[in-house]
């Protein structure tokens, strides 16, 4: 009984938090749900306690690493949908919305964002052995192109995990079947 309490409350904070992102943006409505489910995904907690596993000097890094990922998949969701002119006003309103969000580093940001552009569909192509999808490696890998290496123990399954679910996530919410209220 307290339980599905708790999870109804937690479920109305992450509207509440929601609904604010998403009036907080500016844009179509499309691209204002896509700033809404980027920083939700940059204030989820299991990122906070990720970062805690890296030092100070590479905390920031992760971060930019992270939030390229967070708008190289919302791109990728969208390419199919939007014109590229689209494209580039939804990537000003995210980025945007990353320097809001007060750890943003926009030198880190663009030193990262091509090596990820250009590994990330590497990632989708999955494993020569497994075809698994994975992408982490390749985020650390985009940050240690750029010049800003990242340790590899951070390479932890359910980091991983937590990546794809992610992709899914932000894949689920903005399909075009997606309810309005999702």
């Amino acid at each position: 009984m307290l339980a599905g309490l708790f999870q109804r409350i937690a479920t109305k904070r992450l509207e509440k938090r929601f609904h604010a992102h998403f009036e907080s943006a500016s844009g179509p409505a499309l691209h204002r749900n896509a700033v809404a489910v980027a920083m939700m995904e940059l204030e989820d907690p299991w990122v906070s306690q990720v970062m805690g596993e890296f030092s100070a000097d590479e905390q920031p890094v992760f971060l930019m690493a992270y939030e390229c990922f967070i708008l190289w998949v919302l791109i990728r969701v969208l390419q199919e949908r939007l014109q590229p002119a689209e494209i580039q006003d939804l990537t000003k309103r995210v980025r945007d919305a990353f320097v809001f969000f007060g750890r943003h580093d926009s030198v880190v940001f663009e030193k990262i964002w091509p090596y990820t552009a250009e590994f990330m569909p590497i990632a989708l192509k999955g494993g020569a052995q497994t075809g698994a999808v994975y992408p982490l490696p390749l985020i650390i890998q985009a940050a240690t192109s750029a010049g800003y290496p990242l340790p590899q123990k951070i390479l932890d399954y359910r980091l991983g995990v937590h990546i794809l679910t992610v992709m899914k996530c932000i894949a689920d919410t903005l399909s075009p079947d997606a309810k309005p209220d999702a």
